[in-house]
């Protein structure tokens, strides 16, 4: 930036901003990094845009609940709020047809340059809001997707369905008018239970979806039909091997009433996803263990139990809680 007046040919602030944003995507999105020809959108937005890893589980899960639904309305998809355009891509990748939807002209115009580069030819690309797609909408599309932006008009962040753009929950019988199913990605901070009173119990189910231990979206499945209790699933998706799924209903947690115990030779620590789910006592239950203390949300056995979604430990030693216990219980010397 400091030598832009050496190169006079050169848009050296739009290639410093690209090379920023390669940079960012490199680890992030490595797919649309490795195509020379995709130009990236400013670094924030990089940023801010979703993982390669949770869109293209996004996309499968979405693929898969419309095969069991029945492809009564055809195989389409559209993306309410396209962004950047990376969850378009990952649903195209599933989907005979996906639209695009985004009302920031730029935008809209790098997504479709992007798709080009990658061969996502079956992208449609509109530039518009959500509401005016959808009053527009003449046939009904199979499924429906948004990630509504989460800054109000004051540019403050916000958490809760209805302080979002758009309005999911002002839109919600039109959006339902026009879809069979309507999927809605939310900030991790946002409360479940108070996102399903919001959504009026038209949300069929809930996936919390975690990378590598860390929480990083909310998804809410919403059909036409009422559900007072619906599917809530805890995901975490793992650097290599199929991701651990632990599925329930909040009913199912109400009645779980394990038992509780001195620690064993085990101890389990259920994981983020889990924890941020709402699932306290059925773990415990499910995975035959009990309880340190009705309380809290570790537990123990005696014995190793695999596929557990969280940590194990083996317990080494039991040590009171002050430094004299402290110092003979590890190897070497006193612990920390």
């Amino acid at each position: 930036m400091l030598q832009a007046r050496l190169y006079p040919h050169i848009p050296v602030r739009a290639a410093v901003l690209q090379i920023q944003a390669r940079q960012k995507a490199r680890q992030k999105l490595p797919h649309w990094w490795a195509q020379p020809g995709v130009l990236m959108p400013p670094p924030l937005s990089v940023e801010q845009a979703s993982s390669e890893e949770t869109a293209r589980y996004k996309a499968r899960l979405l693929y898969q609940r419309w095969q069991q639904a029945g492809p009564e309305q055809g195989n389409q998809l559209a993306d309410l709020t396209g962004g950047m355009g990376l969850d378009s891509w990952a649903f195209s990748q599933h989907f005979e047809q996906v639209a695009y939807v985004e009302q920031q002209q730029e935008l809209s115009q790098l997504a479709a340059y992007n798709f080009g580069q990658l061969g996502s030819s079956n992208i449609s690309v509109y530039s518009l809001t959500a509401e005016a797609f959808l009053q527009q909408l003449k046939n009904p599309f199979a499924v429906l997707y948004l990630d509504p932006h989460r800054r109000d008009d004051a540019k403050n962040k916000v958490v809760r369905l209805q302080d979002c753009q758009p309005n999911v929950v002002a839109l919600l019988p039109l959006l339902l008018q026009k879809a069979r199913q309507v999927w809605v990605k939310a900030s991790p901070m946002l409360d479940i239970k108070g996102a399903l009173a919001e959504l009026q119990q038209q949300a069929a189910e809930v996936q919390v979806v975690a990378l590598r231990g860390e929480v990083k979206e909310l998804l809410f499945r919403l059909e036409r039909e009422q559900e007072p209790d619906p599917l809530i699933t805890a995901v975490n998706l793992p650097a290599e091997g199929e991701a651990a799924l632990f599925s329930f209903r909040y009913s199912e947690e109400v009645r779980s009433a394990p038992l509780t115990a001195l620690p064993g030779q085990y101890l389990y620590d259920p994981g983020a996803a889990v924890r941020k789910a709402g699932a306290f006592k059925l773990p415990a239950e499910r995975f035959g263990l009990k309880k340190l203390h009705p309380h809290s949300h570790l537990y123990t056995a005696d014995q190793l139990v695999p596929h557990f979604p969280g940590r194990s430990f083996r317990l080494q030693a039991i040590s009171r809680a002050d430094k004299r216990s402290w110092a003979g219980c590890c190897p070497g010397g006193g612990c920390t």
